[in-house]
């Protein structure tokens, strides 16, 4: 992948879609399932914790699985599910970076699309 010109800082651990839950129903209307509709894709980078990410955002007891770092998107909202690899991903913090131009995803670990 090419560097970002302007911080010349590669997004390469890989890509990931976000999107939302809908619930599937047979013809009598009774739920059997859920799928992930993908609203959009990212690149993505994986970022260390650092100390003052749980002393200002969470508190030490929350339970954080990963921090990412992604481009700025205007219809990423917290709201919506994050998938890397088939694993599912709720958003438990969005911080915007001092540019602007990026946005850090604080994310924990679904079970799956039933949880």
């Amino acid at each position: 992948m090419k560097p970002n010109k302007k911080t010349s800082e590669e997004l390469n651990s890989g890509l990931l879609e976000y999107g939302v839950k809908k619930t599937v129903r047979d013809e009598k209307k009774a739920v059997i399932g859920n799928r992930f509709v993908r609203l959009g894709f990212l690149k993505y980078k994986i970022k260390y914790f650092k100390h003052e990410d749980f002393t200002n955002y969470f508190g030490l007891e929350t339970r954080v699985d990963l921090k990412i770092k992604v481009y700025k998107v205007k219809d990423l909202k917290m709201t919506q599910l994050i998938r890397i690899d088939n694993a599912y991903f709720d958003i438990v913090k969005m911080d915007d970076d001092l540019t602007g131009r990026f946005t850090y995803l604080y994310l924990q670990k679904r079970g799956g699309l039933d949880d």
